[in-house]
Parts: structure tokens; sequence; C-alpha cells
């Protein structure tokens, strides 16, 4: 209790330090960006107040030397970022909200309150430990995981369950699906049109199909499952899909945690669920007839399930492989752009199951799938005629006339190299949407353009490559794209509930970054997969993890936006990269995840005994099945 007090005295002298600096800098006159450098002046004055009697009174602490000393106050900085995000969040909606001065700090004062009792906590465990306070790290992430599954399930829901209707419109892409059923939305009259200024809720099952546009997937499982329990003529809110798609998500969430064992296992698949379930633009698929959201629900999946079995953290292989086949189906089933990643997540898993010692057969069961998942996707909708043959003219027209050809250093040797006519070169520069082009292609032959010309183009051009992800990369920022209107209601825009949400997006504080860090982030992000492919794939040789799975989640997150642009540049161009290269988003919040993990490894800042332990106790039964296995073989040659 004496402890607590002088934490709690100490907090207010912090606060009151705060608060003043604020005051201070604020009253200068003629002071450009008054509010922000205040905010920040009062950050670092109370953060250096707290840190200064905090070390000598709370935790009766004495540094080593100058060199510890640093060290502790960058720990203790570092275990602030929590602190300060609530406290500028709390200050922020006060002075949005109320207009006022006072009400502001007021704001700003409840925010440290918060923040505060957690950096208690993690002070105990992180900063000025010992052997007592190392057990409360446990605890520490086990309310960490709580807050965050609530905190992004509740953004979750709430936006999906908003009214008026907050998802991406109705596009083109919409009768892909709704063809498939019958289930179209409700204009009046029933129709295949696009509604690109906002998402219409109401939809009217008329069991009208039309297989010629039906491109079925496993995400047409959710409006599916939703028109079985209507009748024909019926009108059913989009949210019913979005709830379904939701519960479905919570599902996948709840296995993951069952089957982690450990609270820092657990935290990092919190994590992960907050990186892609708690970003506005993420959640706005979920009331949409779009593919994207199994494409999500299938990759947060995947990577979660590839970390747990890399790092030894599963405390049930068998399920946790049941887990991520479901993972390999949801990525490869859902669309043509991102089906070709389920094959190369079910090596890479099967690769970490085997090296972890689990039967061969199983580890071939994943390989298989992952490839099986995308054949079966392609034979469900052939390219050769209808609707499948028209899709893929506009792709590869859009891909080889407004991105490859333009960027070639050498045009007509490029063309040739494609395999075609010359008389081809008078649509560079142009796309399958431009003024006679649908009506009359002038190069109908590039339909015959195989993409895997594309790769000896590359090597004997690399400029191609190099100007087209620059292209993509270009144009894939803001995020997501402002062409499209989100809201049903345009007012809705502005409410608190979307603020709130878009405050703690990752892709929001991307898009406010300048023109050269961002470029530069997304080229290093890039460049930086394959040496840290190479690495992975050493340590899964070697049956050696290293810095707790970080090492996975980065190479992960660079494979994520390197494949999302790449794949939609050479996929169908850059006509809608804004929307097609979504994962990337979520691709550099796994890069960013992983390095603040290497930090905190790094400095000796937080040691997970508890996976050392399943190391070796995993290793030995990897040992122990491979001699059961070599006896067996050994009594039946016998």
């Amino acid at each position: 209790m004496h402890v607590v007090f002088l934490y709690a005295f100490f907090a207010v002298i912090a606060t009151a330090s705060n608060i003043a600096a604020q005051v201070l800098v604020v009253r200068i006159p003629n002071l450009a960006y008054a509010v922000p450098l205040s905010i920040a002046a009062g950050t670092a004055v109370g953060l250096l107040v707290k840190y200064a009697l905090d070390k000598r009174w709370v935790f009766e602490w004495k540094p080593k030397n100058a060199g510890h000393n640093a060290k502790t106050f960058f720990l203790y900085a570092l275990t602030g970022v929590f602190t300060t995000a609530i406290f500028w969040l709390c200050e922020y909606l006060f002075a949005e909200k109320f207009h006022s001065e006072a009400m502001r700090y007021l704001g700003g004062t409840i925010g440290l309150a918060i923040g505060y009792v957690t950096k208690y906590q993690m002070d105990r465990a992180f900063v000025f430990f010992d052997v007592r306070s190392k057990r409360s790290g446990d605890k520490v992430f086990r309310v960490l995981t709580v807050a965050l599954i609530l905190f992004t399930g509740l953004k979750l829901i709430g936006i999906t369950a908003t009214s008026p209707l907050i998802a991406y419109p109705d596009n083109w892409d919409f009768a892909r699906v709704e063809s498939c059923m019958g289930l179209w939305e409700d204009y009046g009259n029933p129709a295949i049109e696009a509604h690109l200024s906002g998402p219409v809720n109401n939809l009217v099952l008329t069991r009208k199909t039309n297989s010629s546009m039906c491109a079925a997937s496993i995400d047409t499982l959710f409006p599916y499952i939703v028109s079985l329990l209507f009748h024909k003529g019926d009108r059913i809110d989009l949210r019913y899909i979005g709830a379904l798609r939701v519960a479905v998500t919570l599902f996948f969430v709840a296995a993951l945690i069952v089957v982690s064992r450990g609270d820092f296992a657990r935290f990092v698949i919190a994590v992960l669920f907050s990186l892609v379930f708690g970003e506005f633009a993420y959640i706005a698929y979920a009331n949409t007839m779009y593919n994207e959201y199994s494409i999500l629900l299938g990759v947060f999946v995947g990577v979660s399930s590839m970390w747990l079995a890399w790092t030894n953290f599963a405390s049930n292989i068998k399920w946790l492989t049941c887990i991520f086949a479901a993972s390999l189906i949801l990525v490869g089933m859902a669309k043509p752009q991102y089906s070709p990643l389920a094959p190369v997540m079910g090596l890479v898993g099967a690769a970490i199951f085997w090296r972890r010692g689990y039967g061969y057969r199983s580890v071939l069961s994943l390989a298989t799938l992952g490839i099986a998942s995308m054949v079966m996707y392609s034979l469900i909708n052939p390219s050769d005629d209808g609707f499948g043959r028209r899709l893929r003219l506009v792709n590869i027209t859009d891909t080889v006339f407004t991105e490859v050809l333009p960027h070639a250093s050498n045009v007509s040797a490029a063309i040739d190299a494609l395999g075609l006519p010359q008389s081809c070169g008078v649509m560079i520069g142009k796309s399958f949407y431009s003024p006679g082009v649908d009506a009359h292609h002038p190069c109908p032959e590039v339909i015959d353009v195989s993409r895997a010309r594309l790769l000896p183009l590359f090597i004997r051009q690399p400029s191609i490559l190099t100007r087209s992800l620059n292209d993509g990369v270009v144009r894939i920022r803001p995020f997501p794209g402002a062409k499209y209107g989100f809201f049903e209601d345009s007012i809705y825009a502005q409410s608190r509930r979307v603020k709130f949400t878009e405050a703690t997006s990752v892709g929001t504080y991307l898009n406010r970054l300048p023109d050269g860090g961002y470029r530069a982030l997304m080229r290093i992000s890039m460049l930086l997969v394959l040496p840290l492919a190479l690495w992975c794939s050493v340590s899964i040789i070697r049956r050696r993890m290293s810095w707790h799975g970080m090492e996975l989640l980065l190479v992960a997150g660079g494979t994520l936006v390197l494949y999302s642009i790449a794949s939609s540049v050479f996929g169908d161009g850059t006509t809608e990269v804004f929307k097609h290269a979504f994962l990337w988003v979520f691709g550099v919040g796994l890069e960013v995840v992983s390095l603040a993990g290497l930090l905190l490894f790094s400095v000796g800042m937080y040691k997970p005994e508890m996976s050392e332990g399943l190391m070796r106790r995993t290793a030995q039964s990897a040992r122990d099945r491979i001699s059961d296995r070599a006896v067996a073989c050994d009594q039946r040659a016998s």
C-alpha cells in the first residue's frame, strides 16, 4: 500500500509537470503548431520527472553505471509509449469534442491516470524487475491480451453493426457473387449495376441466377448461408452477412487462443488480430459482396498458425494443423489474385511442421492442400470462355499495356518476348476501359499472353519490374482509396465511432507519412524479403528458433507487401491497384510489430523463459518419435 501511494503521488506530480509544461509552451507568442509542440514538451517533462522519482522511491533501484542508467531509462520510455498513446488520444478526443483548452487538459489528465495504472505493472515486469516482478510479466500479458481482443472485437462489431451502413460501396464486382444465388442489391428493381457513392444496405432475394456471371468462391458461402434463412422475394439486411463473417472471425480467434500455450503467445495472437480486424478499411469488407474478407481471415489465421508452430507455443499440434488447413482453403479459394498464396503458405507451413517433428503424412497433406485449393478454385471458375474469358482479357490488357510495355527500355523486343505482333504497339498506354477498346480491341492476341513470359523479360529488361513496382507503391496510397464512398449516409462519416476507429488504425498513420519516408519504407520492406527468407530457411533446417519467432513475422510482413503490390500491378495493371493491393497495410504492421519485438528481446526487456523449455521438450519429443519409427522399421524389416 505504501508503494501504491507513492506511485500515485508521483503520478500526480508528473501530471502536474506535464500540464504546466504544456501551459508554458502554448503561451509562447507566434509559435507555429503550438498545441502539438506543447503536448510533446509536456510528455518529455512528465517522463523525466516520473523516472527520477520512481527509480529512487518506488522501486528503490540504483544503476550500476551511466550506461545501465541510460538503458533502463530507454526501457522506461519504451513502456511509456502505451501510456503516451492513451494520454494523447484522450486529450485529442476532448479537444475535438469540447473545443476548450480547459477540457483538453481534463482529457489529458484522465488519459494519464488510465495510462499510469498500466505503466506501473509494465515497469515492475520489464524495467525495474526482480524475481518477483518477472512472474508478474505473464499477468501483464494476460491483461493486455484481454484488453486487445475486447477492444478490437468492439471496433469490429461496432462498425459492422452500424446503421446507416458502413462498408465498401456496391461495385460491378458484386454481380459475380449475386449471380450465383440470385441475391441482389435492392435499387427498387434488382439489376446488375454499380452504386459507387456509397453502400446499399437492403438486398432482395429473387433466386434469379446468372451462371454466365457467377464467380463462386469460399467467401460466397457467407451470403449463401444467409440466403437459406429467407424466402424468395424477401428483403435482407446486408449486415446479416457481416454478422456471420464477424462470428466466424471470432471463432477462429478463440480457436487460436485455445491452442496457444502461455500468456505471451496469446498476446501475440491478440496483436495480430488487432492489426487486421482493428483496421477501419478491413472492417469495411465485412458488409460487402467482395471476397477480400476471406483472404484477410485466411492470412491472419495462417500467419498466426505458422508462428505458433515455429515457436512451439502450441498446446495441441493436431488442432493447430486443422486450423492452419482451414486458412489454406480460405486463401486458396477466395480470389484469383491471392489464390497462389495458398501453395506458398502450404509449403512453408509444411516445412515448419515437419521440422517440429510432425508426421510426414500430415505435412504432405498440408502442402498438397495449398496446391489443391488453388487448382480447385480455377476449376470452379474456368477462364476459357464466357465471363471468365472476358475477365482474363481485361486483366491481361491492363497489365501489358498500362504497366509492362510503357516501362520497357526496348519496346519492340518486349513485344516480341510476349509473343505479340508489333501492331499491338498502338495500345501502349491504353487500358481496357479506354474509349473504343472494349468494342474493337486493337490487340485481341494479348489474351493468350502467359504471365510466365514476364519473368525472363524482367531479367532482360529489369526496368519493367522496378518501375512497375514503383508505380504500384505510389498509387496504393491513400489507404483505403478515396475513389469510393464508404457510408450509406455521408453525415455518418464524421461520427465519433468512425473517427475513433480511424484514429486507432495503422493505415491512418501510414497515410500521414511524408512521401519520401513512405517510399523508403515500402522499398526496404520489399528488398528485405529474400535475405530474411533465407535466414528463416536456415533456421528451419537447423531446427533453431531465435528471437521468439519475430523473424518469421518480419519475413511474412515483407512477403505480403511485395506479393500484394506485385500481384496487383502484374495481375491487372494499376487501374485499381489501391483496391487490389490491400494486404500491404497488414504486411507493414507485421514488420513494425516484429521489429518492436526484436528490439525488446535484444535489450533484454522481456525473455519468455517458457519458450526455451518448450523447445527442449518438443525437440526431445520429435527425437523420440523418430526413434520409435526407426525401431518399427527395423522390426518390420527383420
